[in-house]
């Protein structure tokens, strides 16, 4: 998504509906954990939650907090528009999100490796 060329407006977009996804996938992760922990009987076998997440591509840093309440958000709201309504007072949060995407296309622009 960041290394195309798109807009501000696109990338925002696309940033919103991957903090959405990313949001529910870190939740059924954090089920699925808690239904098989690290040793038991399960498909993932010594996985830890950030490892299963990760198997999904790069995600911009965030702090424990903000992971936080993107996953109750996704979690509370199954549905995008839900999601997107549940944060919008979340500024700091949308801008942990989106700015790294931003940044990644404005390093592409200017002839960066983005790969990092």
């Amino acid at each position: 998504m960041a290394s195309m060329e798109e807009g501000f407006q696109a990338i925002t977009r696309q940033a919103v509906t991957a903090a959405w996804r990313y949001g529910l996938l870190r939740s059924e992760a954090e089920r699925y954990r808690e239904v098989y922990p690290p040793g038991s009987f399960g498909a993932l076998g010594e996985l830890s939650v950030d490892d299963i997440v990760d198997l999904a591509g790069w995600t911009p840093p965030m702090r424990d907090e903000q992971l936080s309440l993107l996953v109750l958000a996704a979690a509370e709201n199954p549905d995008r528009d839900g999601f997107t309504s549940s944060l919008r007072a979340e500024v700091e949060l949308g801008e942990a999100w989106s700015q790294p995407w931003l940044d990644r296309r404005t390093k592409n622009e200017e002839g960066h490796d983005t790969d990092n």
